[in-house]
């Protein structure tokens, strides 16, 4: 069956107004409210079944309104194509189209009402037919606005009975509820010459539903699965069908079906060892109809007292550097997998313990990039010494494990993974204590090796990006998750090479595994139709369902076997402005923070390697949600002024933007002991647009000012394309002014200070500081005269850096008396508004 959805105007509207035929017909109408009794004034609403039995195409009864004229429930306004007659316990129908006419031409089921669908949304009828066509039904939801969809069925002409059943499509049913009338086509948009006799009995919609629950599959002796269900209506079930297979989600049709029992049990024997095994189970009711089948339900079978097997395949090396990948490539024996990726199917595993004694439970995966069919252990030591390891393998039979192996670790140039500082917590620290300053861009696509080179060559050390199909040289591949529970192989094999590239220039990846557009439906970017959870629930359940959460976690623990161990993988990015979600804009609130909330938890407890999470909503002024940073390592806010950041100085542009981000700065320094990022901004969402010449000034301000006010790293601004060569190597100018700022170990914190005529902004401890002036009064800052307070009376060192090229303009000593130093900016080799300075006592 395919489904094409509709929502515009369509040709049968009219026909929906005005139809009213000149037959008569009394049908079957039944709906039950329960099993036993029914009302058949409500029966036509909730329930349709019609046997063509009486021989008639109207519904007569009309209760108290007996003087009106009958209903019409089936018939055409093209009678030269369907000629009707309803005889022998069938509706019988006489097709004939001239050649270049009744492309659209169609017959149509009515109801005396419309009939509620929610239960049981399907279509059941049976057809035979001397000729071979495409029946396409289309159910009408609502005329107003005119809402149908198409759902068809390929018709053989060997003139033999055959069942079909059309699933409508939850989009449209959840939505409207209802069906009004149903429109069958014979060849829809074909206007080829047709001639032929076809039969339709017991059709069915919308009827009384059975349906099969509490479905388990036991495993007995290694080799029989034995099935036990319950059914929601004993006294009108017949017997149940069994459908079988090997892969998962299959379909129940002929091809599965291996038995049916009239009890609710079933033992599948003698099946062979290391399989998987999937199960379906449809009731049948006792007037013979067959209902939805259950979800399927799976066991494996093996060899009673033969236990599974792990052996070490090779290793790429026995002398790893700190920091670097050892990788173990394995052989499996005497198991058996359906998903590879399902650890519930085979978990595979090991034990690093450390030199210091640590002992390290790593992730194994399933590595099919480029058909490589290898299952691989990945793992990077943080201590030099020797370290043992031990591999494990776990499925239906049991669990098995390899030898007890040595690796050998020593030291190397490398400084690890980043986390929050021990001892600042609102800044990045290494894995082995020294500072990480985060200065970085988005590019969540069109990445290729020359933007690699352009961060490496502007000492850029994060790079941001999404998992999504926009393209480039990771994102042209698709998502990670493109089919329920399987990974996308080309496009993991291309992360690792992506980590191999940035691994070389100590660059870090924040990595959203969740876009806000894989989440959305309805809200912007919506790209829910590339989520396969899109088959188990609704799209505002993603946060809550517990069954979409078992996929999550299969997921994560994935990325982090494969991913974590790269001194490159940075920040796990759970969501992307989750504000842009059905299931934020849907009010489901308290779902989403506790979604994020145990998505962390899960990467706490899973993440050897103790990669920090962060999560944010969109830009604009009032998407601060505390309750959101409270909730993961980093708090991020998206800034996009245009999305209602008032100016704090409406005269002056420039001010208002500087004061925007230094102020946002500041309130998450005293909110939060966290390293805090603004995790998008710019765009063309700014002050000033992309192409005038004030948004790159802009940007050059926003560096500095965020610097100086305590944040944990640049704006990441949106996007690589936005930047020209005079941004990039504004970075580089940030990077070299960090690069000796020791952020993680000294107590930094916002100091007091004050400029004449210019905003100044300052970072300090005790007897050391850093800050940014910019001049508000003049376009160069030269001579403006300050006062930084808080400093320990002495002598210091003060650096003055131009922040347009990075060069120094002068260094001077002064002293701070009675907790004031007092400056006067120096003349500027070139006069800008603004200036850089560093003060230390040494």
């Amino acid at each position: 069956m395919t489904t094409k959805f509709q929502n515009a105007a369509h040709p049968k509207q009219s026909f929906l107004f005005s139809l009213m035929f000149k037959k008569l017909k009394t049908a079957f109408l039944i709906c039950f409210l329960t099993f036993t009794s029914f009302n058949f004034g409500y029966t036509q609403r909730v329930g349709f079944t019609d046997d063509f039995e009486n021989g008639t195409l109207e519904f007569s009864i009309r209760g108290n309104q007996g003087n009106r004229p009958p209903f019409i429930i089936w018939g055409t306004q093209t009678k030269g194509a369907y000629q009707f007659t309803e005889a022998d316990g069938v509706l019988k129908i006489d097709f004939a189209r001239v050649d270049g006419h009744g492309a659209f031409d169609h017959f149509t089921f009515r109801p005396f009402r419309a009939l509620s669908v929610t239960e049981n949304p399907r279509i059941q009828l049976e057809i035979k037919s001397d000729f071979a066509f495409k029946l396409t039904a289309s159910p009408t939801y609502s005329i107003e606005p005119p809402t149908v969809e198409y759902l068809e069925k390929e018709i053989p002409g060997d003139n033999q009975w055959h069942k079909y059943i059309l699933e409508l499509t939850k989009d449209y049913w959840s939505k409207y509820n209802t069906v009004q009338s149903v429109d069958f086509y014979i060849n829809r948009g074909l206007a080829a010459k047709k001639t032929g006799k076809l039969e339709i009995d017991n059709f069915k919609m919308a009827w009384y539903l059975i349906k099969v629950n509490d479905m388990r599959a036991k495993l007995i002796d290694g080799k029989n699965i034995e099935l036990s269900w319950k059914t929601t209506d004993p006294a009108n079930s017949a017997k149940y069908k069994i459908y079988r297979n090997t892969v998962a989600n299959f379909t129940a049709d002929e091809k599965s079906f291996i038995a049916e029992t009239e009890t609710t049990t079933f033992e599948d024997k003698n099946l062979e060892p290391y399989q998987n095994y999937f199960y379906k189970v449809a009731p049948m009711g006792k007037s013979g109809e067959e209902f939805f089948a259950t979800p399927e339900v799976t066991a494996e079978t093996f060899v009673p007292g033969v236990k599974p097997e792990v052996a070490i395949s090779s290793v790429n090396t026995k002398t790893v550097k700190k920091y670097e990948k050892f990788e173990v490539i394995l052989n499996l024996k005497n198991v058996g997998y359906e998903n590879p990726y399902n650890p519930e199917d085979i978990d595979v595993y090991a034990y690093f313990t450390s030199p210091s004694g640590k002992k390290i439970r790593i992730f194994g995966f399933y590595d099919d990039f480029q058909e490589r069919g290898q299952w691989k252990i990945r793992f990077s030591p943080n201590e030099t010494g020797e370290y043992k390891y031990q591999v494990f393998v776990k499925d239906a039979g049991g669990t098995g494990e390899s030898t007890v192996n040595v690796l050998t670790a020593v030291n190397s140039e490398h400084r690890g993974w980043i986390k929050p500082a021990a001892k600042n917590p609102h800044y990045f620290q290494y894995d082995d204590g020294s500072s990480y300053y985060a200065i970085g861009v988005y590019s969540p696509w069109g990445n290729n090796l020359q933007r690699f080179e352009t961060f490496a060559k502007h000492d850029a050390n994060l790079l941001a990006i999404w998992d999504i199909g926009y393209g480039g040289f990771v994102n042209e591949t698709g998502v990670i998750e493109e089919e329920l529970g399987r990974y996308n192989q080309e496009k993991l094999g291309r992360i690792d090479s992506m980590l191999t590239i940035l691994e070389k220039d100590d660059i870090k990846v924040m990595y959203a595994i969740w876009p806000h557009d894989l989440f959305s439906e309805t809200v912007w970017a919506a790209e829910w139709d590339k989520n396969p959870y899109r088959h188990l629930i609704d799209v505002e359940e993603v946060y809550s369902d517990s069954l979409a959460w078992e996929y999550q976690k299969r997921k994560y623990r994935y990325l982090i076997a494969r991913f974590a161990h790269s001194r490159s993988w940075g920040i796990w990015e759970l969501i992307n402005e989750m504000n842009g979600t059905d299931g934020w804009a849907k009010g489901h609130h308290q779902e989403c923070y506790d979604w994020v909330e145990k998505s962390h938890r899960n990467f706490k407890e899973n993440d050897p390697y103790q990669h920090p999470t962060t999560a944010s909503f969109s830009g604009g002024f009032t998407e601060y949600r505390e309750p959101l940073y409270e909730r993961n390592d980093i708090p991020n806010i998206h800034i996009y002024p245009a999305q209602g950041w008032e100016m704090k100085y409406p005269a002056d542009t420039m001010r208002s933007g500087v004061y925007n981000y230094a102020w946002a700065s500041r309130r998450f320094w005293d909110a939060f002991e966290k390293p805090a990022i603004f995790g998008e901004a710019g765009a063309n969402l700014e002050y000033y647009q992309p192409q005038e010449k004030n948004y790159h000034i802009h940007y050059h301000n926003t560096l500095w000012a965020t610097l100086t006010s305590g944040l944990a790293g640049i704006p990441v601004w949106w996007d690589f394309p936005v930047l020209n060569e005079q941004d990039w190597m504004q970075l580089k100018h940030v990077a070299a002014f960090t690069s000796d700022i020791d952020f993680a170990n000294l107590p930094w914190k916002p100091a007091n200070a004050e400029a004449k005529g210019a905003d100044i902004f300052v970072m300090a401890t005790e007897n050391n500081a850093f800050g940014w002036i910019r001049s508000y009064e003049k376009e160069n800052v030269s001579g403006t005269l300050t006062c930084i307070k808080g400093l320990e009376n002495g002598r210091y060192k003060i650096t003055w850096i131009n922040t347009w090229n990075g060069k120094t303009v002068k260094t001077e000593k002064a002293d701070s008396k009675n907790g004031d130093l007092i400056l006067t900016v120096p003349k500027l080799d070139v006069g800008k508004p603004d200036v850089a300075f560093k003060i230390s006592n040494n």
